[in-house]
């Protein structure tokens, strides 16, 4: 966007005739923004989520691959890529079986990646962790031990739980060539890698978890967005409030 005002006409015109001494649009801030940014604002969630089937299926042939651990890591917490990417050894608590999310990996307007700051406020969250999650982190720690003592001084730790071989953060663009790569060549359906978050919270819903527990898992600042984003999971019921009025108010 700045090359764009920094290029406009106008400015050009006015510098041409002498009207400004130089182009104003040097002097512009733009906002950090990442892919999870937009993804969050433009994904149709309904049919971008794969079934219990299609998950588990995609995890069993992504195991041999580097990226399988932030695949699952994600699939099994509803974490955004960029906050699977920069999560840090310090904020995994295996004994109380919990993560603790404050970073995540984001994009200047440059295009470069940074670890910074989370979404939103509400973005920093902890959640509950299942025992699978804790054997998978478990394994994660000792593969990077492994690799630390193989590459010895070359092995660069950032204490971050998903890295390359020699300990540094992932590209996020890897996980995407990676599910593209796995889609295509087994045939499964293809959903977006920000639709790895929407499935887990649709199968959450759809298992009958109360739509507030799964909106302060995701990070959302209200339940109203949860609720607007995934109102096609949640189990539609008959309706029997008035029966249900009429019985405890009955006399």
């Amino acid at each position: 966007m700045a090359n764009l005002l920094n290029e406009c006409l106008c400015f050009k015109r006015a510098l041409k005739l002498n009207m400004i001494k130089e182009n104003p649009a040097k002097f512009a801030e733009f906002p950090m923004f990442d892919d999870d940014d937009l993804e969050d604002e433009l994904d149709t969630v309904e049919g971008m989520v794969w079934s219990i089937e299609e998950m588990n299926h995609f995890l069993e042939i992504s195991k041999n691959e580097r990226m399988h651990d932030a695949f699952y890591l994600m699939l099994r917490t509803g974490m955004r890529r960029g906050e699977v990417l920069a999560l840090n050894w310090n904020n995994v608590d295996l004994d109380n079986k919990i993560l603790t999310i404050r970073r995540a990996v984001r994009r200047d307007e440059k295009g470069r990646f940074y670890i910074g700051r989370t979404k939103t406020r509400s973005s920093n969250r902890t959640i509950s962790i299942s025992e699978n999650v804790i054997d998978v982190s478990k394994d994660i720690r000792r593969n990077q031990q492994e690799e630390r003592r193989i590459f010895g001084k070359d092995y660069n730790p950032e204490n971050l739980v998903i890295t390359n071989h020699i300990g540094k953060r992932q590209d996020p663009r890897n996980l995407q060539r990676v599910k593209d790569r796995l889609v295509k060549r087994h045939g499964i359906r293809d959903i977006t890698i920000h639709g790895f978050r929407h499935t887990h919270a649709s199968l959450l819903l759809e298992a009958g978890i109360i739509p507030t527990r799964v909106s302060k898992r995701l990070g959302h600042a209200n339940v109203g967005i949860t609720l607007s984003r995934y109102a096609h999971a949640i189990p539609q019921k008959e309706d029997d409030t008035a029966d249900i009025f009429e019985a405890l108010t009955s006399v």
